[in-house]
C-alpha cells in the first residue's frame, strides 16, 4: 500500500519505482473514475500500451488487466467497460514489473457514487480484484 489517507504526496512515478524495487509479480492501482456525461457509468481495467518503455511488461500486464477486469465483473456483476490500453500514464510507463490499474466505477455518475460509498458494493469491487489477482499470479 502506498496510500492510505488522502494526504499522501506520492507521485505515480515514485509509486512505480517502489513496484519496481520490491520486484512485485504486479503493480496494482485501484482508482474511480469520472466523465462529463452524467450517465457513463461500469468498471474497466487499464493496462499499458506497447510502447517503447512498457513493450518488457505489455503481454504481463494485458494478461493480468484481463483476469482482473473478468473476475471483478464476476464478482459485482456490474457493466463492463472492458480493458483499455493507455501509453499516457506516468505509472505504467516508469514501471518495470506487470501492471493494472482498476477504474472501479464513475464517482460522476449519482448512481454508482452512492453504489461505490457502499461497504458492501467495496468489498465485493476488493473480492473480484483479488480473485483476479490470485487466478493471474497462479497462471504466470
Amino acid at each position: 500500500m502506498t496510500r492510505t489517507t488522502n494526504d499522501v504526496k506520492l507521485s505515480y512515478s515514485n509509486r512505480a519505482k517502489k513496484a519496481n524495487k520490491a520486484h512485485a509479480d504486479l503493480f496494482v492501482r485501484i482508482h474511480t473514475d469520472g466523465s462529463a456525461n452524467i450517465k457513463v457509468n461500469g468498471v474497466s481495467t487499464l493496462y499499458p500500451a506497447f510502447n517503447k518503455w512498457a513493450a518488457p511488461i505489455y503481454k504481463e500486464s494485458l494478461k493480468a488487466a484481463q483476469i482482473v477486469q473478468k473476475d471483478v465483473i464476476a464478482t459485482t456483476n456490474h457493466k463492463n467497460n472492458g480493458t483499455v490500453a493507455r501509453g499516457d500514464l506516468t505509472g505504467f510507463n516508469w514501471s518495470k514489473v506487470p501492471t493494472i490499474l482498476v477504474e472501479t466505477g464513475f464517482l460522476s455518475n449519482p448512481e454508482e457514487d452512492t453504489l461505490l460509498n457502499s461497504p458492501s458494493y467495496r468489498q465485493l469491487l476488493a473480492d473480484g480484484i483479488s480473485n483476479g489477482i490470485i487466478e493471474y499470479l497462479q497462471k504466470r
